[in-house]
């Protein structure tokens, strides 16, 4: 035979194998890839037990627990561990009493119809403003001066309910208007001109 016959021969015999090894590779890592993806969708798509993680016994435990539920229940599960902070334990600043909190948005309800309201806002703290209104001149005091159900029983701070804490005294007036808007509280209504809103009130 020709030699240069016989080397093209061997050498297009050597590319075919090798060609056909690489195409088995090939098929093999396919499948290894498709079969590994089917096994993760699998496991995201199983029911799931969330856990406190308390350390290793809780590994333990979650495989015990998996075992359990796959031989009495024929399903597996996923277990997911949630951690927690130390922090959330412990309360480093305590609630401020209402009777001293400041810069509020705050709600006068009437004992004797709930439907009577006041909505207000202060600066200086909320036992203040309310002996103010307990005091006379204001919208509070005149309902008070002419309401059974408020003259039966002594109105105290209880009475007034803050609604939103604010930080600065613009924001107070923001949301006390946004509030009175909203709400349309009866002893409020008096006070503002026919026609105008009580949100326009603020930028007058």
């Amino acid at each position: 035979m020709d030699p240069e016959k016989l080397f093209d021969r061997e050498t297009n015999d050597y590319l075919m194998r090798k060609a056909n090894k690489e195409d088995k590779v090939e098929e093999d890592e396919t499948e290894a890839n498709t079969g590994q993806a089917e096994e993760n969708d699998d496991k995201w798509l199983r029911p799931w037990v969330r856990v406190p993680y308390i350390g290793k016994p809780l590994i333990l435990f979650s495989r015990r627990l998996s075992r359990v539920i796959e031989e009495r229940m024929y399903t597996k599960i996923r277990v997911v561990f949630q951690t927690t902070k130390v922090k959330d334990s412990f309360v480093l600043k305590d609630k401020c009493p209402k009777e001293i909190c400041a810069r509020v948005v705050y709600m006068f309800s009437c004992r004797g119809d709930p439907t009577t309201n006041y909505i207000g806002y202060t600066n200086r703290t909320l036992r203040e403003r309310t002996n103010e209104h307990l005091r006379g001149g204001t919208a509070v005091s005149d309902h008070i001066a002419h309401c059974t159900g408020c003259n039966t029983e002594r109105i105290t701070i209880d009475d007034f309910r803050i609604m939103r804490k604010c930080r600065t005294e613009f924001d107070s007036t923001i949301y006390e208007a946004i509030l009175i808007k909203r709400l349309n509280p009866k002893l409020n209504r008096h006070l503002v001109k026919p026609g105008y809103s009580h949100t326009f009130r603020v930028f007058n």
